[in-house]
């Protein structure tokens, strides 16, 4: 939470049906970052691991650096990162485009909240959640590894993304393998709902009506204009 503010206001763009199951079962869905659809997210690369290492007669005097059992564990805490579970958000104000288009398909809808409501809405005596804004200076060579967990290319940049990460000491045998349904409050998490500007004008206003009325939560339609 290092310089970001609690009460900042951030947004996730969602399928719809996603939202659905979100509202009706109470818990909200939370996954491994491997399984990312973005490959490149699931796992750090391996030049953010090492340092240039020099060779030779000379290269004994950084036995240190290049300690063999240091870079093992370092590496294999690189790998395991691939299994935390991974909440992604943007800081941007206002509704996106790219983000329509990138991340629901004509079914989706955005939720806001604020960083403190996100944490607040869990019912969680399980994991700890770390929470971060993403950095898009990209990777480099023996980086921290909380420094890179929180680093992306510069591509991605108009994301702007605020990312949380939720951990434990020792997962149980039992966690799924993919992600975890976490128990939720529904009116916590999310202060409103953003239709998508691809539902036709009439949908929109029966998505406004029904899940308003049903779970009585602010929903407005998409401030972007099309030709539907």
């Amino acid at each position: 939470m290092e310089g970001l503010d609690g009460n900042m206001t951030i947004r996730q763009y969602l399928k719809l049906d996603y939202l659905i199951q979100l509202l009706e079962t109470r818990s909200y869905y939370v996954k491994r970052r491997r399984l990312f659809e973005d490959k490149r997210e699931g796992s750090l690369p391996l030049k953010s691991l090492f340092h240039m290492q020099p060779v030779g007669i000379d290269a004994n005097a950084n036995r240190a650096v290049n300690n063999t059992e240091e870079a093992l564990r370092k590496f294999r805490r690189y790998k395991e990162s691939g299994n935390y579970l991974t909440s992604c958000w943007t800081e941007r104000v206002g509704e996106s485009a790219l983000m329509w288009k990138n991340f629901v398909d004509n079914q989706g809808v955005c939720i806001k909240t604020t960083i403190n409501n996100f944490v607040a809405s869990f019912k969680n005596d399980v994991f700890e959640i770390c929470c971060g804004r993403m950095s898009y200076n990209g990777y480099h060579a023996g980086q921290d590894f909380e420094e890179a967990l929180f680093s992306k290319d510069r591509a991605f940049a108009e994301e702007k993304e605020i990312r949380f990460y939720f951990t434990q000491e020792k997962e149980k045998e039992s966690m799924p393998d993919e992600g975890v349904s976490m128990p939720v409050d529904p009116k916590v998490l999310i202060d409103e709902i953003i239709l998508s500007p691809y539902i036709k004008p009439k949908e929109v206003e029966r998505l406004k009506r029904d899940l308003g009325e049903k779970y009585d939560i602010q929903v407005l339609p998409s401030k972007i204009e099309l030709d539907l």
